[in-house]
């Protein structure tokens, strides 16, 4: 036992443990153009933070318009998609699902709409391909060679039918290996989209074996490059052609975690998502009166949905008449959207504004991987915002690359904040953990070691050097306080020993 008396530690009252948010920047609702009434809408109808609303409408948007054209930034480094990865970070009770299942609908009612048509054209397929199959088989009998050696088809071969697109045009939680599988039956342009993100994170695509290959896959589509499948057999698949975008919504947990991954990090996934962490509005939502005017909802709603159906020849097999998917590959082969004189020379000042604040002492120095981007980041969202007004646009205007500069300022200076808070989040995180350990009313730890710590802890605590710093945590906020050199805890005189702070030492049974 302790030399002295619990009682004569007399501590400030302890806090909970808590870390400074730091200044939010204020999301640009006017950058959102065509776009910011229905988002305003959906805020509105779910009493949601408008950062949540603007990341559903904007993912399900970049899902659908990334299938209609790229964009060519020229001088800044070529032609991009227009796909766009989200990661929204908010708590279990922010209306997240109400935000994504808003947006959403146009989605879910083109897929439920059309799968019977897809069953329909799916049906008459399968009776095509056995007849294709009997055919060939009697056309190879013909063709036969000396010893039983097959010719190579001639012009006389039977034609294999197309098989029909799945409508299905997001999926919520897929492995890496299922999304590529799905691009080779579905419709080119997909979309990863969950409410539930922290599923895809945490299951079995971000395992500690696959999370690897799942990085760097997600990586490729980003950057619209062929996407391979490769296997000990015969069942592997190149897939050129193909567009990705995605809206992971995260309770901030797993966000520390995310952001705690080195592969996630340095592989430059994180670099490549619009992030955000509004401020919770919970508490601050009165039930509403009335309910919106919903026109600007509806215009959203119909828009998308109009530009979904633009491509139902395909879902029988037959290719739309615009020839950007190729009947045979199913891949995209779309034209690049090009930027205006005017919004050229915007786009080429923004990128030498960040290119310089990432040099030594520069504002975006310590963020220099999403500072890289941001201007790419910038052109695809003013392509969106062009595309979402006209699919057969073709260039990209002074006012739409305002806006998805504006929008990229913004979704950088949030990185730039929430990233600078990472490292210190997880170390708060752990030092709550450890505090409820500490004062866990069946086993109470009231006086102990660091070594103690160690041997009982979890991976990370048996680091020193990080476990020093969850203590130091702890002594900040007056849940722990060290007790002097040469207190006996344990049965032995310690030279560095701490107690609990007395508040959270569980009661004494009589």
């Amino acid at each position: 036992m302790a030399d002295q008396d619990p009682k004569d530690y007399e501590p400030e009252e302890f806090q909970p443990i808590l870390l400074e948010v730091g200044d939010r920047p204020t999301f640009p609702v006017n950058a959102l153009g065509p776009l910011r009434r229905a988002v305003e809408y959906i805020q509105i109808r779910s009493s949601a933070p408008i950062e949540i609303a603007a990341q559903s409408v904007l993912a399900v948007t970049s899902s659908v318009v990334q299938g209609f054209a790229d964009v060519n930034r020229e001088l800044l480094g070529g032609v991009s998609p227009l796909s766009s990865y989200f990661i929204t970070i908010a708590e279990s009770g922010e209306r997240k699902s109400a935000c994504d299942s808003l947006a959403r609908k146009p989605l879910d009612d083109f897929e439920r709409q059309y799968h019977r048509l897809f069953a329909e054209a799916h049906r008459q397929w399968k009776v095509l391909s056995s007849r294709y199959e009997a055919e060939f088989e009697q056309y190879q009998q013909l063709r036969k060679m000396d010893k039983g050696q097959q010719l190579d088809p001639g012009d006389d071969a039977p034609i294999e039918p197309v098989p029909p697109l799945s409508p299905q045009r997001y999926s919520t939680e897929p492995t890496i290996e299922g999304l590529i599988k799905l691009f080779g039956k579905s419709h080119p342009a997909h979309a990863i989209l969950s409410d539930e993100g922290g599923q895809f994170l945490g299951g079995y695509s971000m395992s500690a074996e696959k999370a690897k290959n799942t990085i760097g896959n997600l990586n490729k589509a980003w950057d619209g490059a062929p996407l391979k499948r490769i296997r000990a057999g015969d069942d592997n698949l190149m897939l050129f052609g193909r567009r990705l975008s995605m809206h992971l919504m995260v309770q901030k947990g797993v966000a520390i975690d995310l952001f705690a991954d080195p592969k996630a990090r340095d592989m430059g996934f994180l670099a490549r998502c619009l992030m955000v962490e509004p401020e919770s509005r919970i508490g601050l939502r009165p039930a509403l009166t009335e309910l919106p005017d919903d026109s600007a909802y509806q215009a959203f709603y119909r828009r998308i949905f109009d530009l979904l159906c633009l491509d139902l020849d395909y879902h029988n097999g037959e290719a739309p008449e615009d020839g950007r998917i190729c009947p045979y590959t199913g891949a995209l082969n779309l034209n690049a959207l090009i930027l205006s004189q005017p919004a050229a020379e915007e786009l080429r000042d923004y990128y030498n504004r960040v290119e310089r604040e990432q040099r030594r002492g520069g504002e975006f120095e310590f963020i220099r991987s999403f500072a890289s981007k941001s201007p790419e980041m910038a052109a695809r969202l003013a392509g969106l915002l062009a595309i979402y007004r006209s699919e057969v646009e073709t260039r990209i205007d002074l006012d739409d690359i305002r806006n998805g500069i504006e929008l990229a300022r913004f979704y950088l200076r949030e990185a730039m904040r929430v990233m600078s808070r990472a490292p210190a989040e997880a170390i708060h995180r752990d030092a709550q953990k450890l505090s409820d350990r500490l004062s866990d009313p069946k086993a109470p730890m009231v006086e102990f070691t660091p070594s103690q710590i160690q041997n009982g802890g979890t991976n990370v605590l048996r680091n020193r050097a990080y476990l020093n710093e969850v203590l130091g945590v702890l002594e900040e906020f007056e849940h722990i306080k060290r007790l002097p050199p040469g207190t006996e805890v344990g049965g032995a005189k310690r030279t560095i020993a701490y107690r609990l702070h007395p508040d959270l030492c569980p009661p004494q049974s009589d």
